[in-house]
């Protein structure tokens, strides 16, 4: 201990300062840490809204197009497999 009395008041003031900044870096770090799980949590409940909002709009263009198919095959030149009219009526669409 007499020695440690013994150092610069210089150095006492540094260790001073040093043991003073340790607990508000351990804070700034463990925020740090919150705060990015806190964004990753953020960021999969995001991710998993759009996954589902790109799903149910993929189930929509899917129905869209079963509904037009079972219009399209009640039409009597597509019944009849008439090439040109079926053609024409499928430019339309195109």
């Amino acid at each position: 201990m007499h020695r440690f009395l013994a150092l610069p008041l210089r150095i006492h003031l540094l260790l001073l300062v040093v043991i003073l900044t340790l607990p508000t870096l351990g804070i700034i770090i463990y925020s740090g840490f919150a705060q990015r799980e806190a964004a990753l949590r953020e960021a999969t409940r995001e991710t998993v809204k759009l996954a589902y909002t790109i799903a149910s709009e993929q189930e929509n263009l899917v129905a869209g197009a079963e509904q037009l198919l079972s219009t399209l095959v009640l039409l009597p030149d597509i019944r009849n497999r008439n090439q040109a009219a079926t053609s024409a009526i499928l430019a339309i669409f195109s």
